[in-house]
């Protein structure tokens, strides 16, 4: 067999271009849902003007259904996630002051968050409480990455809204009044 006949079906390189391939556009990854909160106990979600004292909480060890209020300053200091998550459900509105006891802004605005407190705590209505970033009790799952202390997360109706962060005290002022007001 001569090389022109092993060959000779082959196109010659002079007429031929190479196959033309489409460019292909990289797939952008799908962004991931934001988790939806924990479902609320059955009791409350059947009458959400039941306070604390009326639930029964026995049929779950893990919850503490008793928050614990730090008595000079009326603020609750967020112990577990169970305890979080309770807060967040049993309140209109519910503001989480993450802070660290190493961080300088989140001391000079302690004092007016104390105010913040005291002004608009009401049960069954506003919670006005705090959670140390070192004690690592978080659930990245179910709420938003800390960028930074102090950060502030706002909850209505049990679902997150929005955050601030950084020690601005006014603008979270403002964002109780208008959750608390919508």
């Amino acid at each position: 067999m001569s090389l022109y006949t092993k060959y000779k079906d082959l196109p010659s390189s002079s007429s031929t271009q190479p196959p033309q391939v489409a460019p292909q556009t990289p797939q952008m990854p799908q962004m991931p849902q934001m988790p939806q909160m924990p479902q609320m106990p059955q009791q409350m979600r059947q009458n959400p003007n039941l306070n604390n004292n009326n639930l029964n909480f026995n049929n779950n060890p893990h919850i503490n259904p008793t928050p614990t209020i730090n008595s000079n300053k009326g603020i609750i200091e967020i112990e577990n996630i169970d305890q979080k998550i309770n807060l967040i459900h049993q309140n209109k509105v519910c503001v989480v002051d993450i802070y660290a006891d190493w961080c300088g802004p989140c001391k000079q605005i302690a004092g007016r968050y104390e105010e913040l407190s005291r002004k608009y705590s009401r049960p069954g209505v506003c919670a006005v409480a705090k959670e140390n970033v070192d004690k690592n009790i978080k659930n990245v799952s179910l709420f938003p990455e800390v960028k930074g202390v102090p950060f502030f997360q706002f909850f209505k109706n049990g679902v997150f809204n929005t955050s601030i962060v950084g020690a601005d005290i006014k603008a979270v002022e403002q964002k109780i009044v208008e959750l608390i007001n919508s």
